[in-house]
């Protein structure tokens, strides 16, 4: 829904409030762990409890959480997913680190691109990623940003920055 309202519409309205980090974090681990099976890899919070409040949409900034979680489990090669997070300025960035597949890093800036095309296969299209892409762009309307950095050893680091909320 929000793609539709991102790429057709551009009218994607956002329903702004002060959040705690922490708090958000948290409603996004109680979803993931209703919807994750006891194989998957365990996600480690560890946020500080002195990060200050963020103005963002709840609701997509949970979802984003949540998908962003997904997305790790999916590409991860193997142990267990770490979220941490840090002010850094007006942000308060929120970091999701796994050991994935190694990829070049044009190939990891290509996958936050809105309609970002899968790998060819042949002559056919394997897949197209909106996953992140989308992640992004909601990031992007309201203020914050999604980055993506892959070392050559596969060590993936997925950061959300979202705005400080005013005092």
């Amino acid at each position: 829904r929000d793609l539709i309202h991102i790429v057709l519409s551009r009218d994607l309205a956002l329903q702004t409030e002060s959040a705690a980090p922490a708090e958000l974090v948290e409603e996004a681990l109680a979803l993931v762990r209703r919807g994750a099976s006891a194989t998957q890899a365990d996600v480690k919070a560890d946020l500080p409890g002195d990060l200050p409040q963020v103005r963002v949409d709840r609701g997509r900034t949970v979802r984003t959480i949540t998908s962003l979680i997904f997305h790790a489990r999916k590409f991860r090669d193997s142990g267990d997913l770490r979220l941490s997070g840090e002010s850094r300025g007006s942000a308060v960035v929120l970091r999701l680190d796994y050991a994935g597949q190694p990829i070049a890093t044009d190939e990891a800036q290509r996958s936050l691109e809105l309609l970002y095309p899968g790998s060819r296969a042949g002559h056919t299209l394997n897949a197209v990623g909106l996953g992140l892409g989308v992640l992004r762009a909601i990031a992007r309307q309201k203020g914050g940003d999604l980055n993506i950095q892959v070392g050559a050893d596969g060590r993936t680091a997925l950061s959300l920055s979202l705005p400080v909320a005013p005092r």
